[in-house]
């Protein structure tokens, strides 16, 4: 819900974007008339500056808030960022002023490697965005599989800087909303020999001929690194093909992912795409460590194995089925979350990205609304590509 005719508002506290660790927090700013109402900013993605306040929905009590006072925020000026350091002081204020602060926390942290990812992306020079994209592609890599490498380096990363530079380069306000409406369907692809692949037939020709594809190439070149096949083949030939691994290798690997949703979301997709083996670790994997998570097994096994549920129904539709019990059951700051990564592994399969859908319009949560662009460029994606 917008706020209207609010201009200028002070922060009065943050939300952490995970509990309990330094990284980003979401700054709340105070209602004028109201003190028990919370406020975010919109941003005007052309611009970078604030584009209005939208009164925060939900309850956030259980969502460790840190109490701040200031800075002063308003509409058409630049963006305010909060941060939380180790000793859980919040620091807000413009990216300028929090630049030195920054750079501190990543040359006192060199091994957190996804928060580094985060501040040069708001930071960093070219050389810097490369070394920290490509450390967050091995690190995923590691954790989750070749796939999952893939689909955080092209499916997000790489898309997400393809728009920023045709929005930069964009003459005019006009084409870049029309290039930022169309994003979902505009796309860049490592081939196997190393080179980026544009596809921008989606914008309209006169469009499309305001940019110099071989510009935008040269620029993401310096951003990304492309040899990424030789690190793919490594993890290929020691963990092997889906179907020469045991079900025990593959639980193995999934239990080493570090957030609870993506466990399930890939064992979702093991079993969509070859049943028995994702039954066999679905039979094997009898406990988690976190509470969703067994939950959700908990429930996966009911709807598959039950006697009561219809043998005609495919899995696909008794997944999509589960996927609203699953939101709801999630703790709400996990939320946004949970549908990311059933976006990012399970949009392929229309029924569910319909159900991720269907949950994603339905809350105004400031949980969802943190990832909501995210998920919803990867739906939009998948369901172009049919």
């Amino acid at each position: 819900m917008n706020s209207d005719g609010l201009k200028t508002l002070t922060v009065r506290g943050c939300l952490p974007l995970q509990e309990g660790t330094s990284g980003f927090a979401i700054p709340l700013f105070a209602h004028p008339i109201d003190p028990s109402l919370r406020l975010v900013q919109e941003i005007d993605e052309f611009r970078d500056t604030i584009a209005a306040f939208k009164i925060l929905e939900g309850d956030i009590s259980a969502a460790g808030e840190v109490t701040l006072f200031g800075p002063a925020a308003s509409i058409g000026e630049d963006v305010i960022h909060a941060f939380i350091t180790d000793d859980g002081k919040a620091h807000v204020g413009i990216l300028a002023e929090l630049k030195s602060l920054l750079k501190e926390y990543i040359d006192k942290h060199p091994g957190r490697i996804a928060v580094i990812l985060q501040i040069q992306e708001l930071i960093g020079g070219s050389q810097e965005k490369k070394i920290a994209r490509s450390k967050m592609r091995e690190l995923v890599l590691k954790n989750s599989g070749t796939s999952s490498a893939r689909a955080f380096y092209e499916g997000s990363t790489l898309h997400a800087a393809l728009w920023q530079k045709l929005v930069a380069l964009a003459p005019n306000e006009g084409a870049a909303r029309r290039i930022l409406a169309a994003r979902s369907t505009l796309s860049a692809e490592i081939n196997p020999d190393g080179i980026i692949k544009l596809d921008l037939s989606a914008l309209v020709p006169a469009d499309r001929a305001l940019f110099s594809e071989q510009q935008i190439v040269t620029q993401l070149v310096a951003e990304f690194d492309t040899t990424c096949g030789d690190a793919e083949t490594v993890n290929n030939r020691n963990t092997g093909s889906r179907s020469s691994e045991s079900a025990s290798e593959i639980l193995r690997n999934i239990i080493k992912t570090p957030r609870q949703e993506e466990r399930i979301a890939i064992l979702l997709a093991l079993i969509l795409r070859d049943r028995e083996t994702g039954t066999k670790v679905l039979h094997q994997y009898t406990r988690d460590r976190a509470k969703f998570a067994n939950l959700a097994l908990h429930d996966l096994r009911d709807t598959l194995f039950s006697p009561q549920q219809a043998n005609e129904i495919s899995d696909e539709r008794k997944i999509a089925a589960l996927i609203p019990r699953f939101f709801t059951a999630q703790y709400p700051l996990s939320r946004g979350h949970l549908l990311y990564f059933l976006a990012k592994h399970l949009a392929n399969w229309s029924y569910i990205n319909i159900a991720i859908k269907q949950c994603l319009n339905r809350t105004r949560s400031i949980f969802v609304d943190v990832r909501r662009k995210e998920i919803e460029e990867l739906l939009a994606v998948r369901s172009a590509r049919g």
